[in-house]
């Protein structure tokens, strides 16, 4: 996600990282805080939390499908005058809903907003190097 944004907007120096909690949980699996800084995040944000506004600087939303989490993102920017973030790259960790899709592309100030729009299909966390967990019961 990172690498994408920074090859396809290398101006930009310093992101923003929002998560939700199941995405922290992938995200912790995989890479360390210390490694993220190095790459230009300054900042992890957690999605379902208030959060201090930055309208000068970029948001790597990594958020995982559902409707909750669709609609904070909205939020965000749902107030054209006063956006939570400069622009929006987002990835999505697993498919999105027509219906979620259809919200997101109503949304002018997010799609005004938007640079990067992606999904990954990431249902699983990884546990070790060898071994990953899908989170069913």
């Amino acid at each position: 996600m990172i690498f994408t944004v920074k090859t396809n907007y290398p101006n930009i120096k310093c992101f923003i990282l929002v998560l939700d909690s199941e995405t922290t949980k992938v995200i912790s699996s995989v890479i360390k805080i210390v490694e993220l800084m190095e790459e230009g995040v300054t900042t992890l944000e957690k999605l379902e939390l208030k959060r201090k506004r930055f309208p000068n600087v970029h948001a790597i939303y990594f958020i995982s499908g559902s409707k909750k989490c669709v609609h904070n993102l909205m939020k965000d920017f749902a107030d054209i005058s006063k956006p939570q973030y400069a622009a929006a790259h987002i990835f999505f960790s697993n498919q999105l809903s027509q219906d979620l899709f259809k919200d997101i592309g109503e949304c002018g100030p997010l799609i005004s907003r938007t640079l990067t729009f992606m999904e990954f299909n990431l249902d699983f966390m990884c546990t070790e190097s060898s071994i990953f967990h899908c989170n069913l019961p």
